[in-house]
């Protein structure tokens, strides 16, 4: 089984990502563009995400699956959790936990999941190998050719979802496909080269833990950031350090951004007969409307009142 979808607005993909619970914000202006690619096999199901933009997306991955994720072409690195990823990487999931993670160029990112229920029957793909998830993300280096290997499978799968669906629902085809790519992935996990988080590095996560849920619980209360530091227990400067590092932004910025894209997501859903943008604008924090009308076109490309009668 196979679903190619297409989305103009990030709320709309952030909700179609599988496997997790994804709240994307753009940081550059511009018309969004996106696309995720699925593909179920039986026991294995793989995801290819792409955008046409960079962003910070905040996930929490849902659990119950053996999961990892990698970039889907050569030459890109993003930011996960303050820790590089290049795209000879390959992430291994833990226990199901939130992370920030933040790419500096246009989104290309893949995944790879089991049930775990289904480890056993992928058989000998996995003969004597432990897939059980650790207790932290791991950032793996996997030996030479077998993250392209991997890659490459990867990418084939996407493009038969594509390009001739309808093999893909041929049960011996999803099985050599299924078989391919548990392979390579199995020969990517036999690097001794994983990185984990330093202490230091711990710390800064669980702090921009709690800054994301302080800002979650506050979407529509004016929030400041000596505020907002002293509920997450440090000082200003500590919080700005660790915000540059996540998201290479200060938290200030990427509150207004955030809170930018909560009332886009508004405006889209809105009923222009009952609602205004003045409601939505200050609903969210905005109370220099003509300012906002600004700031938003500038990032959208359209202006709110656009947006609002858009349907």
């Amino acid at each position: 089984m196979s679903e190619i979808q297409s989305f103009s607005e990030p709320s709309e993909f952030a909700a179609a990502i599988r496997g997790a619970s994804v709240d994307v914000t753009v940081v550059t202006p511009g018309q969004f563009d996106a696309e995720i690619t699925s593909v179920d096999l039986g026991t294995v199901r793989i995801q290819r995400l792409s955008d046409n933009l960079p962003l910070v997306w905040h996930a929490k991955h849902t659990g119950g699956r053996v999961s990892f994720a990698f970039h889907t072409e050569p030459g890109q690195s993003l930011i996960r959790d303050g820790i590089e990823v290049t795209s000879d990487s390959l992430v291994r999931l833990g226990r199901p936990q939130s992370h920030f993670q933040r790419f500096a160029a246009p989104v290309h990112w893949g995944s790879i999941s089991l049930r775990l229920t289904d480890i056993p029957s992928a058989n000998e793909a996995v003969a004597g190998f432990d897939l059980t998830p650790p207790g932290n993300d791991q950032i793996i280096t996997p030996p030479p050719g077998a993250m392209t290997n991997l890659q490459r499978l990867h990418a084939a799968a996407g493009l038969l979802a594509k390009q001739a669906p309808e093999l893909l629902k041929n049960s011996e085809v999803a099985r050599g496909m299924e078989q391919s790519l548990t392979h390579a992935l199995v020969a990517c996990l036999q690097s001794k080269i994983a990185r984990e988080q330093t202490p230091t590095q711990h710390r800064h996560q669980m702090i921009m833990q709690r800054f994301n849920a302080i800002i979650q619980a506050n979407a529509e209360v004016p929030l400041y950031m000596i505020e907002v530091a002293l509920a997450a227990g440090v000082s200003l400067r500590s919080l700005t350090l660790c915000c540059q590092e996540h998201l290479g932004m200060s938290p200030k910025k990427y509150l207004r951004l955030r809170r930018m894209h909560l009332a886009r997501t508004a405006l889209v859903g809105a009923d222009p007969h009952v609602t205004t943008v003045t409601d939505i604008a200050t609903r969210y924090g905005f109370w220099q409307l003509g300012r906002f009308s600004v700031d938003y076109k500038s990032i959208f490309g359209q202006s709110p009142s656009v947006t609002l009668h858009k349907k």
